[in-house]
């Protein structure tokens, strides 16, 4: 991804700052992970989902999965964890390309619209328990 640091790497010198919270230089680890924009958006789905979700590294995120669970549930989440990066990822152009400030809001309504889609396309199903 060519946040502030991978073009750093790549010999592109700039200064660096986090579009979204404007407080930290940015970084992968930052913008999808710590960043409070997405500390918010993380919390949110954790609570609707009403699970824990350990945002301290990409592979933890993945981590939720549940074997007990069904297909389609699993697929959700998945689904979930993939449109809550793309949000976060999204809102961080606007904001640094347009010069558009993206509020939660938005974001909860397009991880939410988003979600919704890909649970119409998927053909798993769910397990016909309560559990």
């Amino acid at each position: 991804m060519p946040t502030d640091d991978n073009l750093q790497k790549r010999g592109c010198y700039m200064g660096s700052m986090c579009s979204l919270c404007r407080s930290n230089t940015e970084d992968s680890s930052h913008l999808f992970l710590t960043c409070p924009f997405a500390i918010y958006l993380w919390n949110w789905l954790g609570s609707h989902l009403a699970i824990s979700i350990d945002t301290s590294s990409v592979f933890a995120l993945f981590s939720i999965y549940n074997n007990s669970w069904s297909k389609q549930m699993n697929e959700m989440l998945f689904a979930c964890i993939i449109y809550t990066i793309h949000t976060i990822w999204l809102c961080r152009n606007k904001t640094r390309f347009e010069d558009k400030k993206i509020y939660l809001a938005q974001a909860i309504s397009r991880i939410k619209r988003e979600v919704n889609l890909s649970g119409t396309l998927t053909s798993a199903t769910g397990k016909n328990s309560l559990q």
